[in-house]
């Protein structure tokens, strides 16, 4: 089975959501682990929470006017739904369609 690092499932999601989205994106990485999509007033944080047993993801929405916190996610990094789980929601907020969501 294949191990991935934190930062190579940020470059998986980053792909993912360079293809849906296209214009305007900007990725920041750091300090830790921690990454930021964002486009115009709209940013996602993504932050690994490693002291968690079992490891834990962190995923905070802004739209710019109110935050959409989800529940934090716990999966692997090996389970190859992680960068759907991840890359979904950051899509559906940088393209304005978060109401698919069905979060507000």
């Amino acid at each position: 089975m294949k191990s991935f690092s934190f930062e190579d499932r940020v470059r998986q999601i980053d792909e993912r959501v360079r293809t849906e989205v296209r214009d305007d994106v900007r990725r920041n990485t750091g300090p830790g682990d921690k990454a930021e999509w964002a486009r115009g007033t709209a940013s996602a944080l993504l932050i690994l929470h490693r002291d968690d047993a079992p490891p834990r993801l962190e995923l905070m929405l802004h739209t710019g006017v109110a935050t959409t916190r989800l529940e934090p996610l716990e999966i692997a990094f090996y389970d190859p739904d992680v960068v759907n789980m991840v890359a979904e929601p950051v899509i559906a907020l940088l393209s304005g369609n978060l109401e698919s969501l069905g979060s507000s």
